[in-house]
């Protein structure tokens, strides 16, 4: 986002993937409310069985725009 003179700011929407969401939501958190400190974007949470590579935890799609 950076190279296009985006910031967290311009966020308008997120939607994470959690394997294991029990284990992980608490802190996923955490280190969310760290950078975005508006009510902003709107954001899906999602629980599933597994990603693309056996190894991943945690997917997330991030739409950004400028106001």
């Amino acid at each position: 986002m950076k190279h296009e003179g985006l910031d967290f700011e311009h966020l308008v929407e997120l939607v994470s993937y959690h394997v294991r969401i029990d284990e992980q939501l608490g802190s996923f958190r955490e280190i969310k409310e760290r950078f975005i400190k508006t009510d902003f974007p709107a954001w899906t949470i999602l629980g599933v069985g597994s990603l693309a590579r056996p190894n991943l935890l945690i997917e997330i799609k991030a739409v950004a725009a400028v106001r």
